[in-house]
């Protein structure tokens, strides 16, 4: 589907991540305020497969979505059609970790560490990650990250800067290019 989900208190899917040009991105699913509560008229209010089941048995074909927004603290249906042909037109996730970087020494994993959020400032775009580092420069900043092999979030502290004797102040390729 193209949005990453992580189980909310056995109550839905929390969408951590929504990829471009993916269907989920295309339905107007969005990242950190939806939860997904409810497919085809079923509730997603126990530990189940159903979210799985219903997705995989319905490619090219049309499925409902009911949606919490915490944002808009209201529902609302959404029409998704799960694609396993969709292409994805970016790089996604961190890639090339320079030795002894600061994304090294954060303890980032290259191709299967993506940057998902920060309890600084809302991420909506590409410049706005490029800006918060930027605003670091030489201080702590917090990131939220999910590793896409062991399928975890967690929260890494890096300290951006220009002086670690690499390329960017990350060390580290992002989407992109280098930051």
């Amino acid at each position: 589907m193209g949005g990453s989900q992580s189980s909310v208190k056995g109550y839905g899917y929390h969408v951590l991540r929504v990829k471009e040009n993916s269907p989920a991105h295309t339905a107007g699913i969005e990242p950190f305020f939806d939860y997904i509560v409810g497919i085809n008229g079923i509730p997603l209010d126990t530990e189940t497969s159903v979210l799985q089941e219903q997705l995989l048995s319905n490619v090219d074909k049309e499925v409902i979505l009911l949606i919490y927004s915490t944002k808009e603290q209201e529902y609302r249906e959404v029409s998704l059609t799960p694609s396993k042909t969709w292409t994805d037109s970016s790089e996604d996730g961190l890639i090339d970790i320079a030795p002894d970087s600061p994304a090294e020494m954060a303890g980032l994993v290259p191709s299967t560490d993506y940057v998902i959020g920060t309890p600084h400032k809302a991420l909506r775009s590409e410049n706005d990650f490029y800006e918060l580092i930027e605003a670091h420069l030489g201080k702590p900043l917090r990131l939220y990250v999910y590793n896409a092999d062991f399928d975890v979030c967690r929260e890494v502290i890096i300290v951006p800067n220009h002086e670690w004797g690499g390329e960017g102040s990350l060390g580290c390729g992002v989407g992109y290019g280098y930051v």
